[in-house]
Formats: C-alpha cells, sequence, structure tokens
C-alpha cells in the first residue's frame, strides 16, 4: 500500500468568501463535498448533532476539498495574473530592508519590493532571518489519519465519537471517499475504528495513512518593518478543523 501524507479538507464560509473575490467560489464549490450536519457520539451512544444549515450567509456548510485540489486552482488562477510570476526552488538566504522597501536574496536570485510577506510555513526561513522570537509546544497527543473508498451510508454526513480509549472522526471527501481520524500513535485505522465505533472498514479500500502530533507555535509580533507573517510562519494551530489553512486564508486577506 502507497502511503502519503494527508492535508486539510475543511473549507470554512468565510474563506469561501475571501475565494469569492477571485472568482474561485463556484469551481471550489462544484468540486467540493458540503458538510452539512456532524453527528457526535458519546460512550454509549449518540449525543447529538451539528448543524450548519441555519448559520448566517451564502454557505451554509463545510466543503471538503483535499488541499491537493486546493493548491491546483490557487495555482491555476495565479498563471491567469499577468504581474505575478511563480518561481520554485529558490531558498531565501538574506533579507534587507530599509523605511522604503525590502530585498531578498537568494543563490542567483535577488528581489526587491515595498513589502515582504513571509507564507512560508512553521519551518519559515522568512521568520528565523528576521529573527523573530516564537514560543511553542505540541498537545501530547497523537492522531493517524487516513483516506478511505466510502462504503458506509454516512453520504455527506460527518460523524465524531469519543469515547474512553479515544476520539474517531469521519469526513465526507469527493469522489466517493471518506477520511477517518483515530486517536493513536501507531497501528490499524480499520482496528481502532471497529474497537471504538463498531464500524467495519475494508483495509482493502485503504488509500493512504499519516501520523501527526497538533502542536501550536505563536511569533511575539507578525510584522516586523516592511515584513509580515502570514499563515503557519506566524501562528501554527491544531490543524483539526482546518484551522490552520482556514486562518491562512484571512491573513491574505488582511495582508492585502
Amino acid at each position: 500500500m502507497l502511503f502519503r501524507s494527508s492535508q486539510a479538507i475543511g473549507i470554512t464560509p468565510p474563506s469561501l468568501e475571501i475565494l469569492s473575490k477571485l472568482g474561485l467560489e463556484e469551481e471550489f464549490v462544484h468540486r467540493g463535498v458540503p458538510i452539512r450536519d456532524c453527528h457526535v457520539h458519546g460512550q454509549s451512544g449518540r449525543l447529538g448533532c451539528v448543524s450548519f444549515r441555519e448559520i448566517p450567509g451564502a454557505h451554509r456548510y463545510i466543503l471538503s476539498l483535499p488541499q491537493q485540489q486546493t493548491l491546483t486552482l490557487l495555482e491555476a488562477k495565479l498563471a491567469t495574473m499577468p504581474n505575478v510570476t511563480l518561481r520554485r526552488g529558490i531558498e531565501i538566504t538574506q533579507i534587507d530592508q530599509d523605511a522604503e522597501s525590502v530585498t531578498v536574496q537568494g543563490d542567483g536570485f535577488t528581489s526587491t519590493a515595498r513589502w515582504l510577506i513571509g507564507c512560508d510555513g512553521n519551518k519559515s526561513r522568512v521568520r528565523e532571518l528576521i529573527k523573530m522570537r516564537s514560543n511553542g509546544a505540541n498537545y501530547g497527543c497523537h492522531f493517524l489519519m487516513g483516506d478511505f473508498i466510502d462504503h458506509t451510508a454516512m453520504k455527506e454526513e460527518a460523524h465524531l465519537w469519543f469515547t474512553a480509549d479515544g476520539a474517531v472522526e469521519a469526513f465526507p471527501l469527493p469522489d466517493g471517499k471518506r477520511r477517518w481520524i483515530v486517536q493513536a500513535q501507531e497501528g490499524s485505522i480499520p482496528d481502532f475504528v471497529r474497537r471504538r465505533t463498531g464500524i467495519t472498514l475494508d483495509p482493502a479500500r485503504q488509500i493512504d495513512q499519516h501520523c501527526f502530533v497538533p502542536r501550536r507555535l505563536d511569533c511575539d509580533k507578525l510584522t516586523q518593518g516592511r515584513v509580515l507573517l502570514c499563515g503557519d510562519a506566524a501562528h501554527v494551530m491544531s490543524p483539526i478543523g482546518g484551522q490552520g489553512m482556514n486562518t491562512g486564508f484571512a491573513d491574505a486577506e488582511f495582508a492585502a
């Protein structure tokens, strides 16, 4: 079996509003799965339902779309912008700034602009070069995450189980797939799901598996002179609920 790293899937209504300003809302909604109801189960049975059907705005759901597809759509939009150039494989080695501009340098690369926005992830090189102080820690728990060809009857519903042995989460994905997340450090996702929920998953339908440890990181400030930090470069939070990706969308809008 090929195991690949899974990524965020949940796009919240405020993020869809931001994407609509780029003309991307329709394509995102067309590709994704709208989650309108999230059913919550306890040790002895169903506890209730968290519904998004009555929230204000046009998007009364959480849109489920794998982050790989989100990146593909964003890069395609970027390619239509004549004043933007996407360059890969460049490592920035120096940042200099004055009252009017900031210059970045790398291996055979130099660029000067009015502002520099560091969106380069939780191991941010920009944050390191401007010597921005930060502090963080992990939450001391582990999760296994895997995508499966879905054979349950849950359709577009999300389900959460909270048991004495740990949590289990299940979210629909496009193309007839479902993401399962179990609170565990290692082992078989189908085994944990069966013991904690009574649901039987076919291991042959499993596509990938990834272990992650939720952690947090906060910077002393989000700006230094003409340099701004956004997304995980500025603040790392638990990936549960797609918080990091959606806050990154908001960061970009605020920066603009």
